[in-house]
């Protein structure tokens, strides 16, 4: 029983590992698009940017959201985070390490997403047998939200501080309602932790 609990453990693990190289892939694929975007937009006889160039507009959003360190608003009404940023050993097998992109925070089953900041829809992915995926952009920063079942957004959306974006998907198998939320500023990925509020 020992063995087939394990055997488990290491199938769900190669699936999770799977699932986050695919997000990620498809996260930087959003990145590029958006440079691609700006780089056919840039004005003639101009160098062409090679990273995200904000608008005044777009700058005082990444400065609020900036200015927001360790005050974002939580992506879930009530919920513990579960799994940690960065690499870790695993909590039942202990010669295997994890890298996890961002944080997982498990919530209550039927719980929903909501954007910590003001920001814009940027993607809407569906991950075969991982859910769908969320990246709002605020200026220079990128929020995912990934594991849902149902999205109420689309790409162009403009959204709001604690507004509700999709639902969070159930295992059935786990009982278990967990949604994986990452932070991004520019092409390089933040513990979340460091900018959610913490109430202590």
């Amino acid at each position: 029983s020992l063995q087939q609990q394990e055997n488990k453990l290491k199938k769900d693990l190669e699936k999770k590992k799977e699932d986050a190289k695919k997000l990620q892939q498809a996260i930087q694929r959003i990145i590029e698009k958006e440079l691609e975007k700006q780089v056919s937009e840039a004005p003639k006889g101009k160098p062409k940017p090679t990273k995200l160039v904000l608008t005044p507009e777009a700058q005082q959003l990444s400065n609020n959201f900036s200015s927001n360190k360790a005050k974002l608003p939580w992506p879930v009404a009530k919920g513990i985070i579960s799994e940690k940023f960065g690499v870790h050993p695993h909590p039942l097998m202990p010669n295997i390490d994890i890298n996890n992109n961002g944080v997982d925070i498990t919530t209550n089953n039927g719980s929903v997403a909501r954007a910590v900041f003001d920001g814009e829809v940027k993607g809407v992915v569906s991950m075969p047998g991982a859910g769908q995926f969320i990246l709002v952009r605020h200026g220079e920063f990128l929020t995912v939200y990934s594991n849902l079942k149902e999205v109420y957004v689309k790409v162009g959306d403009k959204v709001n501080t604690k507004q509700n974006i999709g639902s969070i998907l159930h295992d059935d198998d786990d009982a278990k309602t967990v949604l994986h939320f990452e932070i991004w500023k520019g092409q390089t990925k933040l513990n979340p932790e460091d900018w959610l509020y913490k109430n202590n």
